[in-house]
């Protein structure tokens, strides 16, 4: 059977520990002009995203590159968590 041993999981990346990651699956509650800055800023369909850091803001790293999000657009962009 197909599915033996495969498991998605998908998290607002808000939820994500420091240091985890995953693959960025689709933008909840954004208008289009936000869903264009985020994009903007690195952040794609497909993009994997590392959480460094939650407090005082989220720190995100995509590639090379560090970048600070707010609580509200952290919560809409939703990932795949890789295992």
């Amino acid at each position: 059977m197909l599915n033996q041993g495969f498991t998605v999981c998908l998290s607002s990346l808000e939820l994500l520990e420091p240091h985890e990651q995953g693959v960025v699956s689709s933008f909840r509650n954004l208008s289009e002009t936000t869903i264009q800055k985020v994009i903007a800023m690195g952040i794609k369909l497909g993009s994997v995203v590392s959480l460094q850091q939650r407090y005082p803001t989220f720190i995100v790293k995509v590639g090379n590159i560090s970048i600070a999000l707010d609580k509200e657009i952290a919560r809409a962009i939703v990932v795949r968590i890789n295992q």
